[in-house]
């Protein structure tokens, strides 16, 4: 008995997935850690201390805290491999007024990166003035947790793994906040069993998450006010416990959908909730706010996806109808 479309139940992943750890990414008890603190200070003055203390200790693990605002004038934050770096209260990005970098935080062909806070969520601003908050290029097990992206012209996290078939070099972006980024707020492409969990994204202008991972798993977000919820793509990827709303569609299963599922999410709005696309997908137990559109126009009569599609439940006056062929 459904009177209208709740947001997503909570999944309790986070609580069980992710664990303040006592210590950073130490794999071995010969390990090197290396401590290091800054206040407020400019990107690049944080940017140049970080690469000469890698220089220096190469194999190091950079244990870096920050407590007060870094401001991104012409040159990003960029972050070395074996770096963890914490936000303590007070401590956050912002863009400058004259700002000229092309994003906030870089992380460029590196691995073992963390950026997280102790308390709360650590703010990194945009301000209009970058395009993207964070980039991941050409990267693995990169970890993003309680972060929240403001104004940025384009992404608020431009995430990009080491390849779609790497396997055991998973990155993830967890408890975060996206709001006011021009384009999208969460973007993941060519990594594998990426995790998406519990983040909340809104006003990110065309797409709230996209993402193709194989055997990813995007869980316990809400989405709204983009015009695509989510779009998500990647073979055996799973979608499940979101809050899915956009303008046009809550939820868009690209044509590199295969074998996915999408469970127990909730949409409302938009003009459709869903346009499938891809093969062997199958919908189970998702609640719907309204009248449901499921938009087959993607894949014309719905072949490898008809075997398991099970609706799931509607909202009061909500109902369902299928499309194999939209103007």
């Amino acid at each position: 008995d459904v009177s209208m479309a709740d947001a997503a139940k909570p999944t309790r992943l986070a609580a069980a997935v992710i664990l303040d750890p006592d210590g950073p990414f130490v794999i071995s008890p010969t390990d090197a850690v290396q401590p290091m603190f800054f206040g407020a200070e400019d990107a690049g003055q944080v940017a140049k201390a970080l690469q000469d203390a890698r220089s220096e200790q190469p194999d190091a693990v950079l244990l870096v805290e920050v407590s007060g605002t870094i401001t991104v004038d012409d040159v990003p934050l960029r972050v070395p491999s074996r770096t963890c770096l914490i936000f303590l209260p007070g401590g956050g990005l912002t863009a400058a007024d004259d700002a000229s970098a092309e994003c906030l935080i870089d992380i460029v062909q590196g691995e073992f990166v963390s950026l997280s806070t102790r308390i709360g969520t650590v703010a990194f601003d945009g301000r209009g003035k970058v395009a993207t908050g964070i980039r991941v290029w050409k990267s693995g097990k990169v970890h993003l947790d309680r972060i929240a992206v403001t104004g940025c012209t384009k992404v608020g996290l431009d995430y990009t793994g080491r390849g779609g078939d790497c396997f055991a070099d998973s990155g993830s972006i967890t408890r975060s906040r996206f709001r006011d980024c021009g384009s999208g707020g969460i973007v993941v492409r060519e990594a594998a069993q990426f995790l998406c969990i519990e983040n909340r994204v809104t006003q990110c202008g065309e797409v709230g998450v996209g993402i193709e991972s194989r055997q990813g798993l995007v869980a316990g977000n809400t989405v709204s006010g983009g015009d695509e919820g989510m779009r998500a793509g990647g073979a055996g990827l799973v979608v499940t416990r979101n809050s899915l709303g956009g303008r046009r569609v809550g939820l868009v299963a690209t044509d590199s959908a295969s074998g996915c599922l999408f469970s127990e999410n909730s949409f409302s709005g938009g003009e459709r909730v869903i346009e499938l696309g891809g093969s062997g997908c199958a919908l189970f137990g998702n609640v719907f706010s309204r009248r449901a559109v499921v938009d087959f126009a993607r894949n014309p009569s719905g072949k490898g996806n008809s075997g398991e599609f099970h609706y799931g439940k509607f909202a009061e006056h909500a109902s369902l109808r299928a499309e194999s062929d939209v103007s």
